[in-house]
């Protein structure tokens, strides 16, 4: 196992120990929980930010990106279906 899990008080309805919480690192940082007493719950949300979005952090960080092969396209085709990213 990758992560780790706990409870604490949620900050909706600020039950003791009512929310059990989880972390994990693969295959990327993600984290998650659910109050079981008032069904408050957050996660990591995975999706794929627009091509202008991406251009302004990439001037942001002055990164100058290497050229998208057939097969990173392919790669990131499949890592998206397989994690369910929304597009």
């Amino acid at each position: 196992m990758s992560g780790e899990s706990h409870v604490e008080d949620c900050p909706r309805c600020g039950t003791t120990l009512s929310m059990e919480c989880y972390s994990d690192w693969k295959p990327h940082s993600m984290v998650g929980g659910v109050c079981h007493q008032c069904g408050y719950a957050y996660t990591t949300r995975l999706f794929i930010i627009g091509k202008q979005d991406l251009q302004e952090e990439r001037e942001n960080i002055n990164y100058t990106p290497i050229e998208t092969t057939e097969e990173m396209k392919r790669r990131m085709e499949k890592y998206d279906k397989d994690m369910g990213v929304e597009q």
